[in-house]
C-alpha cells in the first residue's frame, strides 16, 4: 500500500510540473537597450534597438517613455497622437511582433535629460506572463 501511495503521488507531481505555464524564472531573464545612453539634438531622432535573453520563447517588445505620465510608445501605423503637445519628453514608434525590437526615439524641441522604457514579455496560456525592461537615457540638446 505504501508503494503504491508513493507512486500515485509522483505520478501527481510529474503531471503537474508537466502542465506548468512554461514561462522562465523573471530572475534568468535580461535585456538591454542599444545604445544605453544617445545625446540628440532637439527635433531629431535615433534609431534604438531592445534585445533580450533567458526567454523560453519570442517575447513580446514594448516601448514607452518614462517622462510625461503619457502614454508615448506607438507601434507603426498608429501614431496619430505622436506628438510633443501629447509627448512632452518625446516618444518612440516601434514595429509589431519584431525580437530583438527596433524603436524610434522622437526628440522633442527642447532640451532635457529624458528616459525610454523596453519591455520584453513573454506569455503562457491563460492571464500567465513574465516579464523584464531596461531603460536607456536620451539627452537631447537644443
Amino acid at each position: 500500500m505504501r508503494v503504491y501511495v508513493t507512486l500515485v503521488l509522483c505520478s501527481i507531481c510529474i503531471l503537474a510540473s508537466a502542465c506548468g505555464n512554461s514561462l522562465p524564472l523573471a530572475s534568468s531573464l535580461s535585456v538591454a537597450i542599444t545604445p544605453p545612453t544617445a545625446t540628440v539634438t532637439a527635433g531629431t531622432r535615433v534609431n534604438l534597438t531592445g534585445s533580450g535573453s533567458g526567454f523560453t520563447e519570442t517575447p513580446g517588445a514594448e516601448w514607452q517613455m518614462v517622462e510625461g505620465g503619457q502614454l508615448c510608445g506607438f507601434l507603426a501605423g498608429f501614431t496619430e497622437n505622436a506628438n510633443f503637445t501629447n509627448c512632452p519628453a518625446g516618444y518612440v514608434v516601434y514595429p509589431l511582433n519584431k525580437f530583438p525590437s527596433p524603436g524610434t526615439y522622437y526628440a522633442p524641441p527642447t532640451g532635457g535629460v529624458y528616459h525610454v522604457q523596453f519591455t520584453a514579455t513573454q506569455f503562457s496560456g491563460g492571464s500567465h506572463s513574465v516579464s523584464k525592461s531596461a531603460t536607456a537615457t536620451m539627452t537631447v540638446t537644443p
